[in-house]
């Protein structure tokens, strides 16, 4: 089965806008969900590409988001977008199972690009 979703988490409706808009101009389905614990049930029932994540990911968050954090990057690529683009902030979010740490301000060409190389890697889920 081919990969056609892109899942988006942002608590920013800005920016859930902008995601949702650059994943549907490349032709695919994008999803916004409202937490990872959704992302994981959505999993079992979707075909997906990736999850944009908008959010910290550091080592402040509750140890169940950390749990969940680390099983959605188990099981599809994770890109991290960060207000932070510190060191620290991304070594942690790659060793939890991140593809990728993008800091904010986004680049809609750059962000896009990003997804298309994710969903062309992972064509058949």
């Amino acid at each position: 089965m081919a990969c056609h979703t892109v899942f988006i988490i942002s608590n920013e409706a800005a920016i859930r806008d902008v995601l949702v808009e650059l994943v549907v101009a490349a032709g695919l389905h994008a999803v916004t969900l409202s937490s990872l614990k959704a992302c994981l049930e959505a999993l079992r029932s979707e075909s997906h590409c990736c999850l944009v994540l908008d959010g910290g990911i550091d080592d402040k968050l509750e140890p169940d988001r950390q749990v969940n954090f680390a099983s959605v990057c188990s099981k599809i690529p994770v890109l991290v977008l960060t207000e932070r683009g510190d060191i620290p902030t991304a070594v942690h979010a790659i060793r939890q199972g991140a593809l990728d740490v993008i800091q904010k301000p986004l680049q809609h060409e750059s962000i896009l690009e990003r997804i298309k190389s994710v969903v062309a890697a992972n064509i058949i889920c």
